[in-house]
C-alpha cells in the first residue's frame, strides 16, 4: 500500500473537526482556565519523514489546572496551526499539517512529553521526523482528571480509529495504561506497546523499562520489515 501524506492531512483535519461535544458530556471536565483553549482539539502532528511506520498515541492533552493564567507563545502558535487546518477548505492540507508538525516540534523541548518522547525514539531507533503523534482525546480536562469510559470510547471511534486507517502503522505504542489498556485490544498494529507514563514525563516510570527494552529489542525486525513488507 503506497502511503499518501494528503490523506494522512485530510485524516487530521477530519479528527480536528471533531468537537468537545461529541466526547464529553454536556461541560464534563471542562477546564475553567484558559476556556478558549479548553475547546481547542490539541490532536497532534505527523513527522515530514513518516511513511507508514511508528506511531504514539497519548491519552489527551495535560496542561488542565486552575492556575493557568495565560498561554505561552509557543502554545499559541500551535492552536493558530491547529485552527488553521481545522477550518481550512483548501484542497491541498498535507502543507497546512507540515506548518502544524514544526510548531508542535518547537514546542516539544519545553514540555515534560518531549521529555518523554526523547525517550522512547532513542530506543525505538526513531526520529520526531519518522514517527506520528497524536492524543486519542485532543481536548483537556479540569486539573487533568482522568476520562470516563463514555469519553474514552468516544475517542477511539471518532478520532483514533480513522487517524490510524490513514496512517497505516506498522508500529503503534500507546504513552500510558489509561490510553492503551482498551484501545490497544482493537486498535493494533503489527507491533504494539502500552509504554506507562509518569506524572510530569520528566522521569521514568518504574515499570517503563521491560517496555522499551522490549520496544528496542524488537527494531532490528522493524527495520527488516520495512525494508521487505509482505
Amino acid at each position: 500500500m503506497s502511503f499518501d501524506r494528503e490523506q494522512v492531512a485530510k485524516a487530521y483535519q477530519a479528527a480536528l473537526r471533531v468537537s468537545r461535544a461529541q466526547l464529553f458530556e454536556a461541560t464534563k471536565s471542562l477546564p475553567v482556565s484558559l476556556t478558549d483553549s479548553a475547546h481547542t482539539p490539541y490532536l497532534g502532528w505527523a513527522g515530514k519523514n513518516y511513511r507508514g511506520g511508528t506511531v504514539l498515541i497519548a491519552k489527551n492533552p495535560g496542561g488542565g489546572g486552575d492556575s493557568q493564567v495565560e498561554t505561552t507563545a509557543l502554545d499559541a502558535r500551535v492552536i493558530a496551526r491547529l485552527k488553521a487546518l481545522r477550518d481550512s477548505e483548501a484542497a491541498d492540507a498535507s502543507g497546512l499539517l507540515d506548518e502544524l508538525t514544526d510548531a508542535y516540534h518547537a514546542q516539544l523541548p519545553t514540555i515534560g512529553m518531549g521529555v518523554l518522547l526523547n525517550r522512547v525514539l532513542s530506543r525505538a531507533g526513531e526520529t520526531l521526523d519518522s514517527v506520528a503523534f497524536f492524543n486519542a482525546c485532543p481536548y483537556r480536562t479540569r486539573n487533568d482528571e482522568k476520562l470516563g469510559a463514555r469519553t474514552q470510547k468516544k475517542s477511539r471511534e471518532l478520532v483514533a480509529a480513522p487517524l490510524l486507517k490513514a496512517l497505516n502503522p506498522d508500529t503503534i505504542i500507546y504513552l500510558g495504561v489509561e490510553v492503551g489498556r482498551e484501545a490497544s485490544k482493537t486498535l493494533k498494529a503489527r507491533w504494539t506497546y502500552v509504554l506507562p507514563r509518569a506524572i510530569n514525563d520528566k522521569q521514568l516510570n518504574k515499570d517503563a523499562e521491560p517496555i522499551l527494552t522490549q520496544l528496542e529489542g524488537d527494531t532490528p525486525a522493524r527495520l527488516v520489515y520495512r525494508c521487505n513488507p509482505l
